[in-house]
């Protein structure tokens, strides 16, 4: 089963219930610099959300010519590239594809990390076109849990680090809410994808 169908899933009263007493350890604010093309930007979160993450493969994916609508996103792309960068972080992947040992589910990250505020990282990106996000959503912290978990294996859950980027096109922001381990997560969420799984 995949991470993003289960938190999708979990009950809205239950999920924000979960979450409550949960603060990051860190919240890193990257400005975002006049990009070309905005006005290509789509409308629809789901849509802009799409773009976006298209853009963000093109960190490393040096052969693909950006598109014009690509191209709007890459200041957002530039500005969560160098909060993770601040982090101490040696070596980023995209799409990682993470499956844990003896998890009934699976999922594709946006950002895995080596290095960073322990031995490796994840991170989830989602798009906040209008006003900007400054508390942590109950249903993306579930999702950077289950991805937690699962980067993590069998291992310890403080090896791994977790953030939240809110990418506000808007406030032309980059908002990186960083748990220096992802154990509060994991613990918080453990029940609910649980139950889900």
């Amino acid at each position: 089963m995949n991470v993003t169908t289960i938190t999708r899933s979990l009950d809205s009263n239950s999920l924000a219930g979960a979450f409550t007493a949960l603060k990051p350890d860190s919240v890193l604010n990257y400005p975002v610099r006049w990009a070309k093309n905005q006005h290509l930007m789509a409308t629809r979160p789901l849509v802009a959300g799409i773009q976006f993450h298209n853009a963000l493969e093109l960190l490393f994916d040096f052969d693909s010519e950006p598109t014009q609508a690509e191209r709007a996103y890459l200041g957002w792309v530039s500005a969560l590239r160098r909060a993770i960068t601040a982090l101490g972080v040696e070596e980023i992947t995209t799409n990682a594809e993470l499956a844990g040992h003896g998890k009934p589910y699976h999922g594709v990250s946006d950002i895995t990390a080596v290095g960073g505020p322990a031995a490796h990282g994840v991170i989830e990106a989602k798009v906040i076109l209008h006003g900007s996000q400054m508390e942590v959503r109950a249903k993306d912290a579930a999702q950077l849990a289950a991805y937690s978990q699962l980067l993590a294996g069998r291992g310890s859950y403080d090896d791994v680090w977790a953030a939240l980027a809110y990418v506000e096109i808007e406030s032309r922001l980059v908002r990186l809410l960083v748990w220096n381990s992802a154990r509060p997560l994991i613990e918080c969420a453990a029940p609910l994808l649980r139950s889900a799984a």
